[in-house]
């Protein structure tokens, strides 16, 4: 090689130097960066899998939530059977307080008139006895009859049709359009059963 010909290889050397590959960042003491967040999602999964793992062995539950729905669908189970062991409850406790009521109603005139009337204050017991205002049940309707002759049969002359003390007739305990033993809705129930009982009884009245 002439003077000449080293000449431009030392020039070329100069102007193109070696393509060497960059300095390795580990080589140079820096510590490459952390995905922290992959890091916190893949801990949280083996947590999540170690808990579901015990669940499993503890309630044959695959997870979490499946046990979940299965608490909610057994509370909705035992709600449903409260609401009904109640509804036959209360119906058991209508049944009694109707056969006690109208069983000790033989001498009203309209028996339902007087279950309607103290039904509402009847309280069934444990064993099914029913009491009225704290009063066995026969007692109570004895009284409440006794307090409001005008729902009774009369004690003496009933099927006679002859008229008993105070202008009424057989039937009728008092006379509801009497002063003494005024009463609407004696008058409407007459007045409708037997419009010309009705008449007469204004009339005794004075009507």
């Amino acid at each position: 090689m002439t003077s000449t010909q080293t000449a431009e290889a030392d020039a070329s050397a100069l102007a193109d130097p070696p393509n060497d590959p960059a300095p390795d960042a580990a080589q140079e003491g820096v510590t490459p960066a952390v995905d922290v967040q992959a890091e916190i999602q893949a801990a949280l999964a083996e947590q999540k899998a170690v808990i579901e793992q015990q669940i499993k062995e503890a309630t044959g539950h695959d997870s979490l939530d499946a046990l979940l729905a299965a608490q909610r669908q057994a509370q909705e189970g035992a709600e449903a059977k409260t609401q009904e062991a109640a509804m036959y409850r209360t119906l058991y406790e209508q049944t009694s307080i109707k056969a006690a009521v109208l069983a000790s109603a033989g001498q009203a005139i309209n028996p339902d008139m007087v279950l309607t009337l103290l039904s509402g204050q009847a309280v069934v017991s444990g064993d099914g006895s029913v009491s009225i205002n704290g009063q066995p049940a026969k007692e109570a309707v004895e009284a409440f009859l006794k307090a409001n002759p005008f729902m009774a049969k009369p004690t003496g002359g009933a099927g006679s049709g002859a008229p008993v003390s105070g202008g009424t007739m057989a039937g009728y305990a008092t006379n509801p359009w009497r002063r003494e033993h005024l009463n609407l809705t004696e008058q409407s129930r007459i007045a409708r059963d037997n419009p010309t009982e009705a008449a007469r009884l204004k009339a005794a009245a004075g009507v």
